[in-house]
């Protein structure tokens, strides 16, 4: 009589059950982070990261944006290494990490199945060049208006305060475009070295940026925002904008706005410029 046995496909179905097992991760979230700046070198420690990259143990687990639980296949003590993306020109779809910005390095408990929150800490790396900054409240002193009907100083500057002012920019039927460009030029390396623009700003009107040699004349422009409400913080990378223009003895640096006729009264808030390169 023929006999039938099953003991290998039974060994081979319990085999592959215990092979599909489910590692259960754990959750970090990064729902707020502080940024430590000396205000009177590197100005405002304001800063708008959109997502952060995370790296655990040596693994890379890609980016999460703020506030997301973001899965870490560890658990107890957990070396973590914490990177900051931004928004680069104000497109939400081009996100980096912020390459002037000291990632954070700590070591943390973990819980498998469990979200640990973590405020991370970051700093300027301490190599970094600040070519240009200017928070308005002292007057202008690293930018000259050139056109002096429609460029002034505002008292209603980013955060509010007494004595926090900041430009404002206006123009209107009579001076169509108003802008503002550096009264010197600033050096800034070409060659590929990340140069960035930060500010922040408020303003029912576009504004743009242009950058023009001092020695060879050339101009490109570097973007700029588009109307904002409410206060908002943008950056511009013009690393290859500088190395184009290549300019051994420096760079202008021009802030314009362009008259909107459908807005009614226009008006652009700008504060906390900095021009900074990764060295």
């Amino acid at each position: 009589m023929k006999k039938t046995y099953y003991f290998l496909p039974i060994a081979f179905f319990l085999w592959a059950c215990k092979a599909e097992q489910v590692v259960v991760p754990s959750y970090v979230n990064v729902g707020t982070y502080n940024v430590v700046t000396s205000y009177a070198a590197q100005g405002t420690n304001n800063q708008s990261f959109s997502d952060m990259a995370i790296n655990a143990n040596g693994n890379s687990y890609g980016t999460f944006p703020i506030g997301i639980n973001m899965p870490v296949i560890a658990s107890g003590p957990t070396s973590l290494l914490i990177q900051p993306l931004i928004e680069i020109n104000g497109v939400g779809l081009i996100r980096s990490v912020y390459e002037l910005m000291n990632a954070c390095d700590t070591t943390i408990t973990i819980t498998q199945g469990k979200v640990t929150q973590i405020i991370p800490e970051f700093q300027y790396y301490p190599n970094v060049k600040f070519r240009i900054m200017d928070d308005f409240n002292f007057g202008t002193p690293n930018l000259f208006t050139q056109n002096d009907t429609c460029s002034s100083l505002s008292p209603n500057g980013f955060g509010g305060g007494v004595g926090n002012k900041c430009l404002k920019m206006s123009p209107w039927n009579g001076v169509q475009y108003c802008s503002v460009t550096t009264n010197s030029s600033y050096f800034l390396p070409a060659g590929g070295v990340g140069v960035y623009i930060e500010y922040n700003y408020l303003s029912n009107i576009d504004i743009g940026f242009t950058l023009t040699g001092a020695s060879n004349g050339n101009s490109a422009g570097l973007g700029g925002s588009h109307p904002s409400a409410n206060w908002n913080k943008s950056y511009l990378y013009i690393t290859q904008q500088v190395s184009t223009i290549n300019d051994p003895v420096g760079y202008y640096l021009k802030i314009y706005c362009n008259y909107t006729d459908s807005v009614g009264t226009n008006a652009a808030y700008l504060d906390n410029l900095k021009v900074i390169s990764r060295q």
